[in-house]
């Protein structure tokens, strides 16, 4: 704790600074000024200082927003800043319960985020899988269950184009999220297709890569195995739960 209010209190000082600087070089002072800002509603959000993390935040998106219109004639050139802002701030609207402000932020950074992959695709694509995987919480507290289903089916459309596997690892967890939800509103049938689509992602990421992925593979072989044994299947649901238990004593 001490070492976050450090960085913190550090952040803070460097802020003043650069609002200074901001009044003679405006565009680049302005950028790492967003950037700075950025950091701190991290920070907060780390320390629980929910409301200060979103007042911080916010102010980041605005000073994006600006820079954008400030570098006209560089098309795109701060929209990755912009859409990482958007998500922060999407993130700390959330934790205030502003579920729809938090929604229309996440939206938004996922329309930049697809711009920009179609460019620069080997470095935006991560944060456009991450926007997506997103969207299923925001839009399932709000109730947007096809919504909910849209955004992970245009995962897996994005998954399917993109040969370098990146946004696996995101198209799983959203399948997982799609997959609890589902089983939520009773519609256990698709909570079960979901899961075992899960599944099958995890068990390929994991088959390359087992210390990064086996504890997410077990944690989805337990939904997967919930979600058999909704639908009576018992023995497959042992066997799943068995796969789960059996990783887990490995970890």
């Amino acid at each position: 704790m001490g070492r976050f209010e450090e960085a913190l209190g550090a952040a803070l000082d460097c802020t003043a600074l650069r609002r200074d600087l901001g009044l003679e070089q405006p565009i680049a002072i302005y950028q790492e000024l967003a950037l700075i800002l950025y950091n701190i509603s991290v920070l907060h959000s780390s320390l629980g200082h929910r409301e200060a993390a979103l007042e911080a935040v916010q102010e980041c998106v605005a000073l994006n927003r600006d820079n954008c219109l400030l570098v006209q004639d560089r098309p795109n050139a701060c929209d990755g800043d912009l859409a990482l802002s958007l998500h922060q701030l999407s993130i700390g609207l959330s934790d205030l319960g502003h579920k729809a402000e938090a929604l229309e932020a996440v939206r938004e950074c996922v329309a930049l985020c697809r711009d920009l992959a179609q460019d620069r695709s080997n470095v935006f694509n991560p944060d456009l899988a991450f926007a997506i995987y997103h969207l299923p919480f925001h839009m399932s507290s709000l109730g947007h269950q096809v919504e909910v289903l849209d955004a992970v089916l245009e995962l897996r459309d994005e998954a399917a184009l993109d040969r370098s596997g990146t946004f696996n690892p995101a198209l799983a967890l959203s399948l997982h999220q799609l997959s609890v939800h589902l089983t939520n509103i009773g519609r256990r049938e698709e909570a079960l297709e979901a899961a075992r689509e899960c599944v099958a992602i995890r068990e390929d990421l994991a088959r390359d890569q087992p210390s990064v992925f086996n504890s997410d593979l077990a944690c989805s072989l337990a939904v997967f195995s919930k979600c058999l044994s909704n639908l009576g299947l018992r023995e497959e649901a042992l066997v799943a739960h068995g796969k789960a238990e059996g990783i887990l004593a490995l970890l």
